[in-house]
This record gives structure tokens, C-alpha cells and sequence, in this order.
């Protein structure tokens, strides 16, 4: 209908300026027309070439935004995956917060593209850890989702402890929830 001739519209535009975009433009684009449903394998083309020239200059969050719309449109691109989880090793994960970890971690085990998140893996899991005693709801269900989609990639890198450790933090907090209802 008018909506999806609208939103393709939109699309030839952002791909046209997609060269333009911050590494934050680049992530908050792809999770827009993610969150929308709305796939243009040129546009996301587009915004991977984009994303792996500006991988250096990404930061959690716009890494996230990025895996995450990938992951979502259901879109393989092992180049894009490595050059953000490389960047993403250097992360002081220490200073983000919920939602960005368990976008990041849901995103990684949609993706299942182990190699690329060797060292990467264990940081996440153990923020995961930290942060589960003060997680939202909404991250909370995130983190749960997350745990069960990374799981095959924890037990292949040899950190499946590492994963029970952050599924039993993150299911403790789901008993405090249940019990404050």
C-alpha cells in the first residue's frame, strides 16, 4: 500500500545518502527500517558497506543498532559482524548498560558467527553478570532471549560456564520480579 511505497521511497534516499551517515545514522537507520519490517537488500547493502568503512569509528551502541537490524532482517554479512566485533574487543563494557549488552548478545547468537566473537564473548557475559541485578523488565526479557540464542556459540568458544553464570544472575532477578507481582 501507500505506507510500503513510502518507506521505499524513503529507502532509494537513505541509500543514495548512506555515505553520509555517522556510524549513529548508519545504526539508527538499519534499526529503523528493522523495526518496521521493511527489507531492501540494496539499502542494507548499502548500509553494511557504510557500516565496515566506519567500523572503526562505531561504538557499542551503534555496533549493537547495527548486529542487531542485521539480525533482525535475518541478513549475513560475516565482513560486517567481524569488523564491528573486532572494534567492539576494545569496548570498556564496564560503563554500558542493559540494553545495549543484551542487543548486542541477542544479536551475536541470531548472527551464530562464532569466530568473530571469540574474545568478545566472555566480556559480554560477564557485564551481563553485573548488570542483571538492576535490569529493567523490558532488558531483562531481552537478556533471557539473548542467553538462549548465544548459548550454542558459548558451549563452541568453551564459555558455558561463563553463560550459566550469567543465566543464573539473570534468573535470579526474574524470581525477584515474579515475586514483587
Amino acid at each position: 500500500g501507500a505506507d510500503q511505497r513510502l518507506l521505499q521511497k524513503l529507502a532509494l534516499v537513505v541509500r543514495l545518502k548512506v555515505g553520509e551517515l555517522t556510524p549513529q545514522g548508519l545504526g539508527m537507520v538499519a534499526k529503523g527500517f528493522s523495526s518496521l519490517g521493511f527489507f531492501s537488500e540494496s539499502l542494507f547493502s548499502a548500509i553494511a558497506d557504510a557500516a565496515k568503512k566506519k567500523a572503526s569509528q562505531c561504538n557499542a551502541q551503534d555496533a549493537s543498532q547495527l548486529l542487531a537490524a542485521f539480525a533482525k532482517v535475518k541478513i549475513q554479512d560475516e565482513a560486517l559482524v567481524a569488523a564491528l566485533c573486532s572494534n567492539a574487543k576494545e569496548t570498556q563494557w564496564g560503563s554500558l548498560g542493559g540494553e545495549c549488552v543484551s542487543s548486542f548478545l541477542w544479536a551475536l547468537g541470531s548472527l551464530r558467527q562464532a569466530k568473530s566473537v571469540d574474545t568478545l564473548l566472555p566480556d559480554l557475559l560477564e557485564r551481563a553478570v553485573a548488570l542483571a541485578p538492576q535490569l529493567k523488565r523490558r532488558h531483562l526479557v531481552m537478556a533471557m532471549t539473548a542467553l538462549a540464542k548465544v548459548a550454542p556459540i558459548a558451549k563452541e568458544l568453551g564459555v558455558k560456564k561463563l553463560l550459566k553464570s550469567a543465566a543464573a544472575a539473570i534468573g535470579e532477578k526474574v524470581c525477584e520480579v515474579v515475586e514483587s507481582l
